[in-house]
């Protein structure tokens, strides 16, 4: 009978200890609204694009950009919210979901336009002819 409530509180210290210290801990601001931590989580993910840019992405980084898709950027500024729709582009793009990519990079775009000359660079992505001169087109 009393290693039943060992065990529970076990198994509670055992969780405690991976919310504050695993993994999701990096996670949690921006799970819980914080901009400035979403801001953070989409820069981490553009700088492991640029580092490897043909690398599969590793799982952390892809709970990272199911938190950040998650979070609805709410700013008024275009930027914060380009750069995290790109970032989300980045990891579906290393994970081979190219329609899912060629998705966020375009609303980059949309968001902000200095970001469409950059998703016209992603080689690795067949862009038709139409996204290509929407990516180009001028303000």
């Amino acid at each position: 009978m009393d290693a039943l409530p060992l065990a529970g509180v076990a198994a509670a210290v055992a969780l405690s200890v991976l919310w504050f210290v695993g993994d999701d801990a990096r996670l949690r601001a921006c799970r819980t609204g914080s901009a400035a931590a979403c801001d953070v989580l989409a820069t981490r993910l553009l700088e492991a694009a640029e580092r490897a840019p043909a690398a599969p992405p590793t799982r952390w980084e892809q709970e990272a950009a199911r938190v950040l898709d998650a979070h609805a950027c709410g700013s008024r500024e275009p930027s914060p919210c380009a750069i995290q729709f790109y970032a989300l582009g980045t990891v579906a793009l290393r994970a081979g979901r190219f329609e899912a990519a060629r998705e966020a990079f375009l609303r980059a775009c949309e968001e902000d336009r200095s970001w469409c000359a950059r998703a016209g660079r992603e080689r690795a992505l067949p862009w038709t002819p139409q996204e290509r001169a929407r990516l180009e087109a001028r303000p």
